[in-house]
């Protein structure tokens, strides 16, 4: 069986989990030492924990690159009228206006095929994925798995401004700011999926930003 590859979110997680565990296990052996009990093996125990999250902060995750399979399954490119199956990959590019450069590798991770027609159209008639909702970005849905941050840096390298107007397909980077309390994930690339998306308001709240994430296996 095939090891998994590693991810960011796996990262994550296995250290909070390790994190927490290293916090039971001091305070335990502080209350033991406060009643004068000798505590050698647990101390091991505990420089052992210590160690293994200072390796696992030193991980760094598989990048997301599906740019073999794209040309494995015969370089396509995504098209509204056409229906994808599971673990098909595709070219699509977000606006119709795109730079050169300014596409994205997604893959197909439902369990069934995606609908033909499932897609949406911006104002100038440019149909493209609906990165939100049912069929939109997520597990067991599409997988963006490569060109991100070239998609982003064709597109101009836009960190997101909250008094800026973006359109449908609009890429950035969000770095924090503006008056939103929600200020997790900076430094990953998003993709509008309103047009006009709403100035002023805080970038995860408004509800109108999806971020470009990766899923490494169909769910």
């Amino acid at each position: 069986m095939a090891l998994q590859p590693i991810t960011l979110e796996d990262l994550i997680y296995r250290l909070n989990k390790l994190k927490c565990c290293f916090a039971t296990k001091a305070a335990e052996i502080v209350d033991k030492q406060q009643f004068g009990k000798e505590c050698k093996d647990e101390m091991c125990n505990l420089k052992l924990l210590g160690a293994y999250i200072e390796m696992i902060e030193c991980y760094a995750p598989i990048p997301c690159d599906c740019y073999d399979e794209w040309v494995s399954d015969g370089e396509l490119y995504w098209d509204n009228t056409t229906s994808y199956t599971t673990g098909q990959v595709v070219k699509v590019f977000p606006r119709g206006t795109a730079n050169p450069g300014e596409y994205l590798y997604i893959r197909w991770q439902g369990s069934t095929p995606v609908p033909a027609g499932a897609g949406c159209i911006d104002l100038f008639g440019h149909f493209a994925p609906c990165w939100g909702g049912l069929n939109g970005i997520g597990q067991g849905a599409w997988s963006v798995c490569g060109h991100q941050k070239i998609a982003w840096q064709a597109r101009g390298s836009i960190e997101w401004n909250p008094v800026i107007s973006y359109a449908i397909g609009d890429i950035v980077k969000f770095m924090g700011g503006g008056p939103g309390p929600n200020q997790t994930k900076r430094g990953r690339y998003f993709i509008s999926i309103a047009d006009p998306n709403p100035t002023m308001g805080g970038f995860h709240e408004n509800g109108h930003w999806i971020e470009l994430k990766c899923y490494n296996e169909p769910a």
